[in-house]
């Protein structure tokens, strides 16, 4: 199942407006490229507001606007009592109702090592069950005299600034591995920087590959202006962590059928749905074989790219299909064997429903990556009101379910005749000035791999 994705507001200019400029086209970017939230910084220290309650209300609006949830963040610096800290963010957070909150935790709270624990326990006191996270600075060892254990012990989790941008040595994995002693790594959260760092801007393909097989909880981007929508895509399709038990094999799914498989007992299907459930789709774990599970079946047959493919088999849970899930499952959601470095969640309609996505495009997109490297699913199938929305051709071959043949990969820094040299694709759209940008891809008929038809996209 998809990881909740999110951005990290931050501004470096003056107390004003200019630190909340067009809220709106902000949430809208976000939520176009699948995230599921904005966390807001509300306050440096006890008494410096860093947005006025104005700013927040505005904030809160534009992301209930777009679909998304609203978060605050915190810096803290203990020159005030810790506790009052605490009770400045507890007062922001009933007041503008937050789905959560993060504290960013750094050098400041390892000079006065107590107040890790008069702050969590301050803040505790106001609100005992609120979901609250930490986020400090790269690993555990950079800050050893922060006391991690008493924000653990008071029911905080963690989520590493993981710079990756700034040094290797800050890499997702790495500090994720360093807090583990206190939060598994399935539990933690993880934020990534989306900034030139020391070592430049990361591309969302760069992101998103450093992030797998990593089973974080939750990603977040550092956004301060500079943040691109294939950023947003490389954090947005991580499929976060999978439940123990989708990788167990359904029940009877290595036994051989000679014709369609009847309905399974209860729990064999309450596994099935789990199982699509951990590929991005969106069905009631209730043992029973809906048309809701067909559905999600049917589509998962779709786009499974294993050896052989299961389109035929429409929505029927045959063992080939078992078998399917249960890889998929146990590999964060892949599309199979075949496109081993794309997961469904890849492909989600509109890039927030459940996944739509064709084996033949699966399998292109894999030659694709193989050629250029590691890639990021822009766009893929979209409804007409999406589509309509993000300014598609009214024929786009994005359409769903008209077309879904066509994906936007990044980075687009890929030629027409490098693209076009694959063999694969049959539409190749780049940008009008620049035919060294491909930024479109699809397999419309009437065309052939070694003939395809190119097009200004953009």
């Amino acid at each position: 199942m998809k990881a909740p994705a999110g951005l990290w507001h931050w501004s470096s200019a003056p107390a004003g407006p200019g630190r909340l400029p067009d809220v709106d086209h902000l949430c809208k970017r976000a939520r176009a490229a699948g995230l599921d939230y904005i966390t807001f910084k509300a306050l440096d220290g006890a008494q410096d507001r860093f947005l006025t309650d104005s700013q927040l209300e505005q904030a809160k609006a534009a992301c209930e606007r777009a679909g998304l949830k609203f978060s605050l963040w915190q810096y803290v610096y203990a020159a005030r009592p810790p506790h009052e800290e605490a009770q400045s963010l507890a007062n922001l957070i009933q007041r503008f109702d937050p789905a959560f909150v993060f504290i960013d935790v750094e050098k400041q709270y390892e000079a006065t090592p107590a107040a890790s624990g008069q702050y969590a326990a301050g803040f505790r006191a106001a609100l005992p069950h609120f979901p609250a996270t930490i986020a400090p600075f790269g690993r555990a060892d950079l800050h050893p005299r922060i006391d991690y254990k008493a924000w653990h012990d008071h029911g905080f989790g963690v989520a590493p600034q993981a710079y990756e941008c700034d040094s290797t040595d800050l890499t997702p994995a790495k500090c994720a591995q360093s807090f583990a002693h206190l939060w598994p790594v399935e539990e933690q959260w993880t934020v990534v920087g989306f900034y030139a760092g020391a070592r430049l801007k990361l591309s969302g393909a760069y992101i998103g590959a450093s992030l797998r097989g990593l089973p974080v909880a939750n990603i977040s981007g550092w956004y301060s202006g500079v943040a691109t929508n294939e950023q947003m895509r490389g954090i947005a399709t991580h499929p976060g962590p999978a439940p123990a038990e989708v990788s167990q094999p359904a029940t009877k799914a290595a036994q051989p059928a000679t014709k369609a498989a009847q309905p399974a007992p209860d729990a064999s299907i309450t596994t099935v749905q789990r199982q699509l459930n951990a590929c991005g789709f969106s069905v009631a774990v209730d043992g029973d074989l809906s048309p809701q599970t067909r559905e999600a079946l049917r589509f998962f047959q779709m786009g499974w790219c294993g050896e052989h493919g299961l389109e035929g088999a429409d929505g029927e849970l045959t063992p080939e299909t078992r078998d399917a899930l249960t890889w998929a499952a146990s590999h964060g959601g892949g599309l199979g064997p075949n496109a081993m470095n794309f997961h469904y969640q890849e492909f989600r309609l509109d890039n927030i429903g459940d996944p739509r996505v064709r084996r033949s495009v699966g399998l292109a997109a894999q030659a694709y990556r193989d050629k250029f490297g590691p890639t990021t699913i822009d766009s893929s199938a979209r409804s007409v009101a999406h589509n309509q929305a993000v300014g598609g051709a009214p024929d786009s071959r994005h359409l769903f379910p008209k077309h879904w043949d066509a994906i936007d990969p990044e980075p687009q820094e890929h030629s027409v005749s490098e693209v076009r040299g694959l063999g694969v694709w049959t539409g190749i759209g780049h940008h009008a000035a620049a035919p060294q940008s491909v930024g479109h891809i699809d397999l419309r008929p009437g065309f052939s791999t070694s003939s395809p038809s190119v097009f200004p996209d953009h």
